[in-house]
């Protein structure tokens, strides 16, 4: 949303870019005010002309937080212009959070720094600001650290070093043995004492794999197994309160894979809860949910009047 803000400032003439942000929450507007105020039929104009025509009152009101934009667009250096967006007028920052909820706040404060990043070692414009952004990565690692009230979803792998009053292993009854990689590698060791060779094998079925290739898959296999079972020692130990385990079974699977985390722990549940103050264990088996009608089965309600857009043709291009 910031970026289109950006390169609408950048080119106030891609009507893209000013679509994607009208209907950001920076300006707020929905698709059927885009579709209502933004409809140009075949009078040739661009999206920005035609709303800086338009006499609606939204449309007014939007022209006028544009024409803001770019009457500072040629002025101010990128970090400056995204601070304006953010705690300015428009009070982005706010209506972003209102949006997206505070997971919002990562990339808008990295998306500062880019700017910042920028600036520290380019002449500071605006179009060359976008145009290193998009040379960029651009992908965001957030840092888990910290706790919260809020639920976080993320891969055992990604939970390494940190702990939780309340873990959730959702999904434990899966197959360690459906997960193997395919492809091998056969480790060559040449005569004469040169280097050891990794070679890539293609995928081979059973029946195919003989001699060091069936040593090579063994070992392949060995280590996956320590390290399924090393991640439900880690995915277990980043509780500190209480630990539920569980997973949903395939249509066609009666239970639990034998080596999935949940068979493997089941037995540690089995019987009468554990007579202790502090820790104690319990287990439940639920039943298959209902099958659900295909959503193609299901009659989907009309609405007495419809939108204009469904009996509206689309016009000439």
């Amino acid at each position: 949303d910031l970026m289109a803000a950006l390169r609408f400032a950048a080119q106030p003439g891609d009507d893209l870019q000013l679509a994607n942000l009208l209907v950001s929450p920076l300006i707020g507007w929905s698709q059927e005010q885009l579709l209502e105020h933004g409809y140009r039929g075949d009078n040739g104009k661009s999206l920005w002309r035609h709303i800086y025509d338009n006499p609606h009152p939204e449309a007014e009101a939007a022209r006028a937080m544009l024409l803001d934009l770019l009457a500072r667009a040629d002025f101010e250096v990128p970090q400056a212009l995204l601070h304006w967006i953010l705690v300015g007028p428009w009070q982005g920052r706010r209506k972003l959070l209102a949006r997206l909820g505070s997971e919002a706040s990562d990339p808008i404060d990295e998306l500062l720094n880019a700017a910042f990043q920028f600036a520290a070692g380019n002449t500071p414009s605006l179009q060359g600001f976008i145009r290193w952004f998009d040379a960029g990565e651009g992908e965001l690692k957030r840092e888990a650290e910290g706790g919260g009230d809020f639920v976080r979803v993320m891969t055992v792998h990604g939970s390494k070093g940190l702990q939780a009053p309340i873990v959730i292993l959702a999904d434990a009854c899966g197959d360690p043995d459906k997960g193997m990689a395919s492809g091998l590698e056969l480790v060559e060791e040449p005569l004469g004492g040169a280097a050891p060779r990794t070679i890539p094998l293609l995928p081979l079925g059973k029946d195919e794999r003989v001699g060091p290739v069936a040593d090579a898959a063994d070992a392949a296999k060995a280590a996956e197994r320590e390290e399924h079972w090393r991640l439900l020692y880690v995915a277990m130990t980043r509780a500190e309160e209480a630990l539920f385990v569980g997973g949903a079974l395939g249509k066609l699977e009666k239970e639990p894979a034998p080596d999935s985390w949940y068979a493997r722990l089941a037995p540690l549940f089995a019987g009468d809860p554990l007579d202790d103050d502090i820790w104690g264990a319990r287990t439940e088996r639920g039943e298959r949910a209902p099958e659900f009608p295909h959503r193609s089965q299901q009659a989907l309600p009309i609405p007495e009047v419809l939108p204009r857009w469904a009996t509206t043709p689309v016009g000439e291009e």
